[in-house]
């Protein structure tokens, strides 16, 4: 997807296809320009399981942290508290829960509490605990 906030630099949205099917969709958004930018992901739920949005997710992380891509020191990652399949991915990333945000989330119908977690460039991959995900 190409439009005003890709030319401007705000977001980044890449289609996660597999042949002429839509797998979903993983893209960065509010880059700062000052090393920061949060992830965001989406997978139809025929095309789930499989390991693809983790695959796909590795390659914009690395994308992200580079230099030839944005540059990013931190990468955020929010869900509504409870979607525990968003936060498995996130988990399985690498990425460390820092907390709750207290009705934080917005959509056009209502304001959600929603998980943080963020993932440092810094960081070694490796999933960590998540007090709010029983294994």
């Amino acid at each position: 997807m190409r439009g005003a906030s890709w030319a401007g630099e705000l977001h980044r949205t890449w289609v996660i296809r597999d042949g002429a099917t839509l797998v979903g969709t993983i893209g960065f958004y509010r880059l700062d320009g000052q090393g920061n930018g949060e992830i965001g992901y989406w997978v139809a739920p025929d095309q789930r399981g499989g390991g693809r949005l983790r695959e796909a997710a590795n390659a914009v992380i690395d994308w992200a942290f580079s230099s030839e891509g944005a540059a990013l020191t931190r990468i955020e990652w929010r869900a509504v508290v409870g979607n525990e399949a968003s936060a498995r991915v996130a988990r399985a990333l690498g990425f460390r829960f820092e907390g709750t945000l207290r009705q934080a989330l917005v959509s056009a119908k209502h304001r959600d509490d929603g998980w943080i977690a963020a993932l440092l460039k810094t960081d070694e991959r490796m999933p960590q605990p998540w007090p709010v995900l029983e294994d």
